[in-house]
C-alpha cells in the first residue's frame, strides 16, 4: 500500500508551486518542457528535504545512469486536461 506521509519541510507556498508543477508536467508534451518541469518540481523538493549539494549531484549521476529512470516515459499515462482539475472547479 502507497500512503502520503509528510517528507521535509515544506511550506504551505512550496507545496501548492510543487502541486501546479506536477500539474504541468503531467500535460507536458515536449521533452523539453518536461524536463524544465521536472528540474523545478526536483530543486523544491531537494530544498524541502535539505539535501546537500554532494547528495544532489549524486542523485542526478544516478539517475542519468538508470536505465529504468531513463525508460520511465514508457510506463506513464498521459491524463487529460480534464483530470487535473481540481474539485469544484469547471
Amino acid at each position: 500500500f502507497l500512503i502520503d506521509i509528510p517528507c521535509g519541510q515544506w511550506t504551505a507556498e512550496a507545496a501548492a508551486m510543487v502541486a501546479a508543477l506536477v500539474g504541468r508536467r503531467e500535460g507536458a508534451t515536449s521533452p523539453t518542457e518536461q524536463e524544465a518541469l521536472e528540474a523545478q518540481i526536483e530543486a523544491y523538493v531537494s530544498e524541502a528535504l535539505g539535501l546537500s549539494p554532494e547528495e544532489r549531484s549524486a542523485i542526478e549521476a544516478w539517475a542519468s545512469a538508470d536505465e529504468n529512470w531513463q525508460a520511465r516515459e514508457r510506463v506513464r499515462v498521459q491524463m487529460a486536461p480534464a483530470l487535473h482539475r481540481s474539485p469544484g472547479r469547471g
